[in-house]
């Protein structure tokens, strides 16, 4: 991370073998298909990735800022041979879970999710942040009402996320690595504490992933000629995977 921040500090060039390529950078988002509870749907099908077989579940739960972390908990789901199951809704922030079932196919299909993890009753449940107006009382309830049905539970920070869409400021003419880095904005400094206080009042785990993404405050929008975001906050599948190896120790899988 250094080094790219340095690289970027001093107006090196874009990289010509940038992974996924530029014009891929925006469809580079993990889709699980009708394993997730897209449009108006208010519940998924279970689906299992990992091993099927074995007994020990992971859950990742939440919206699409928990499901760019699919392709990083898959690769270490299969390595540690356990289930790997997506409890997932786009599109709903975490006051819109919380809103009335009955008007609210957000906190319809949160009742449904509550449900279906008290039945799974799995090993941890992994969660990220997505921070947006009023995220923080929502996110306090759900982790305290989710973790008791399971025996570990991982809250992560959100991304922090870049000014621009990598693709536009990439494509930019002119554009080197200073003209597409970051400054990591304070909104996101100021949730991270918040965040991991949450964690700790409600005796969960929790990663701050700012680290994997900016160095000193300074965010590159490519880390080791990967394209880290698909637009100005989902992360990339590419980089995802590439992060699965800084994820492994806070899973504990193994």
């Amino acid at each position: 991370m250094q080094t790219s921040v340095r690289e970027a500090q001093r107006a090196a060039p874009i990289p010509a073998d940038m992974s996924p390529t530029i014009d891929k950078v925006k469809t580079d988002l993990n889709s699980i298909g009708d394993c997730s509870a897209g449009g108006l749907r208010t519940s998924s099908q279970i689906c299992h990735f990992g091993d099927p077989q074995d007994r020990k579940k992971v859950v990742i739960l939440g919206n699409s800022h928990s499901q760019m972390w699919i392709p990083a908990l898959a690769v270490e789901a299969k390595a540690a041979h356990w289930q790997f199951i997506p409890i997932l809704k786009e599109a709903c922030a975490f006051n819109d879970f919380k809103a009335p079932p009955d008007s609210s196919r957000c906190g319809a299909w949160y009742q449904w999710a509550k449900n279906t993890i008290k039945t799974l009753h799995p090993d941890l449940i992994v969660m990220s942040n997505y921070v947006n107006h009023g995220w923080e009382p929502g996110l306090r309830q759900i982790v305290g009402e989710l973790s008791v049905f399971s025996d570990r539970m991982l809250l992560m920070s959100d991304a922090p996320g870049v000014d621009v869409p990598p693709a536009t400021c990439l494509l930019t003419k002119g554009a080197t690595q200073k003209t597409c880095l970051s400054t990591q904005r304070v909104k996101y400094l100021n949730s991270d504490e918040k965040t991991r206080s949450i964690a700790e009042q409600a005796g969960v785990e929790f990663v701050n992933v700012s680290s994997w993404f900016c160095y000193g405050h300074s965010c590159p929008t490519s880390i080791d000629s990967i394209v880290a975001y698909a637009d100005t906050g989902h992360v990339t599948g590419t980089y995802a995977r590439y992060l699965a190896p800084d994820l492994k120790p806070y899973l504990k899988l193994t």
